[in-house]
């Protein structure tokens, strides 16, 4: 169930107009009331993506009678995703809310979830495959030894299979409780993880700035958006 809905698309749902000529009536391809098989009718319709293949993708909720696995993925109709799912191995995790998701060219999706593994975490995940976990280290030159992450606030991704994310982490290097940082996972075809690198963090020295390092505005919030094109 998603108890925090920042989009919703007209009960039309999603329409696609037919490239052959502008006058032909558009097809709705997801609108709210269509049978999802083994979730039930559509009641709301929150991010959509369509592909250059002509996929769909689209984060949607039902009527599902359990409320805490309404919500899911889905792909041209069926559900790829959904709450109360159980991820794959390494990180075994059973979703309880898909907060954002973003798919590239190749069909890939990565999502943004409210995840339980022995307790109540977030997670970042690759398909159905949890690349990262919020009390997972962050091992990289640009953070202390015992850096952990805390929280996800925006995942996107490209067609080179890497996914980008913005959250917070504890850095001891940086003094604060919770430091922002920008992050790239590079993964195999096939999901497996092939490196981490910090992009951004708080405390980060930059070099074209002489001695200045990045520090948090006291009056203005971290951006909620970050560029991934794909």
């Amino acid at each position: 169930m998603r108890t925090f809905r920042r989009f919703c698309l007209t009960s039309l749902g999603l329409l696609i107009v037919p490239s052959t000529g502008f006058a032909q009536t558009p097809d709705a391809l997801l609108r709210v009331g269509d049978s999802i098989p083994g979730l039930g009718a559509v009641t709301g319709v929150f991010s959509v993506q369509m592909l250059d293949s002509g996929t769909y993708v689209a984060l949607i909720d039902t009527d599902f009678p359990m409320l805490s696995n309404d919500g899911a993925v889905v792909r041209d109709g069926l559900a790829f995703l959904r709450e109360g799912q159980q991820l794959e191995a390494p990180l075994f995790t059973a979703v309880i809310e898909i907060d954002s998701m973003h798919a590239n060219a190749r069909g890939h999706v990565a999502t943004r979830l409210q995840a339980f593994a022995g307790g109540p975490l977030e997670a970042l995940a690759w398909d159905q495959i949890p690349i990262v976990l919020s009390n997972s280290p962050l091992v990289d030159p640009l953070v202390g030894a015992s850096t952990q992450w805390l929280s996800f606030d925006v995942c996107k991704m490209n067609t080179s299979n890497e996914v980008f994310a913005l959250g917070d982490v504890s850095n001891p290097d940086a003094g604060g409780p919770r430091d922002a940082t920008l992050c790239k996972f590079s993964l195999e075809e096939d999901g497996n993880l092939r490196s981490v690198q910090v992009l951004l963090t708080i405390g980060q020295f930059l070099p074209a700035l002489g001695t200045t390092s990045i520090c948090p505005a006291p009056s203005t919030p971290w951006p909620s958006t970050t560029a991934a094109t794909g």
